[in-house]
């Protein structure tokens, strides 16, 4: 019974604190401002023990769908976890990236990315096709992901390079398209065809790049 009031206290000053943050956020005027704030409100969630910020993290994550400011305390969560106990940051990260309904996972798949391969590539995989594209100017989660999957030369089935290949996104298009280019063109082909009917390459020199390949292909 001890044990539990103990968790119970803590957790309620843990929260004290987010919404100090919270409150205190919306009256600030200057990047700087925010910025100390974000900093201190994090350092003193590193204070706490690591099971009562992880219970917070799962608490927040299961009202990431109800309450608004419930992925913003996540983050504050895992940011200050990952400060502390980076070992048990790695499973709230994952569970994050993968959850249909959180918003920001570019936090995720960076914090993911600090782990070693083994750990993340199938996750990174399986991210892909749930992170739904919306413009030319998205796409920087996928931007990360791919870029460590590419750095560690971990091989993309044909599935996840076609769904790649939609995504409007330029930050996207860049690190695909080259991919593509250098790996069985032919089997991509009507695909980048079709970006290029489309005009729906957004960086001229790689527009070039895949009609000179096309051009050369069968």
């Amino acid at each position: 019974m001890g044990d539990l009031n103990y968790n119970i206290l803590k957790k309620a000053e843990l929260y004290q604190i987010i919404e100090t943050y919270l409150n205190t956020d919306n009256t600030l005027e200057t990047t700087t401002q925010r910025g100390s704030s974000i900093e201190q409100c994090i350092n003193q969630i590193t204070l706490f023990p690591a099971d009562i910020i992880i219970e917070a993290c799962h608490e927040q994550l299961n009202q990431v769908n109800s309450a608004p400011d419930a992925e913003i305390s996540l983050l504050l969560l895992l940011d200050s976890l990952q400060m502390q106990s980076p070992e048990y940051a790695f499973d709230i990260l994952k569970i994050a990236l993968l959850h249909p309904s959180t918003e920001d996972k570019e936090f995720y798949a960076n914090g993911l990315g600090q782990y070693p391969q083994e750990q993340v590539s199938a996750i990174f995989i399986e991210a892909i096709p749930k992170i739904k594209p919306f413009d030319s100017y998205s796409g920087y989660a996928l931007e990360k992901i791919l870029d460590k999957l590419l750095s560690w030369r971990v091989p993309l089935d044909k599935p996840i390079i076609k769904h790649l290949l939609k995504d409007p996104a330029f930050r996207v298009q860049r690190l695909i398209i080259p991919y593509v280019l250098n790996h069985e063109p032919i089997s991509y082909k009507r695909e980048l065809k079709k970006l290029l009917a489309n005009d729906d390459i957004y960086d001229d020199d790689i527009a070039n790049q895949v009609k000179q390949v096309l051009d050369n292909l069968p």
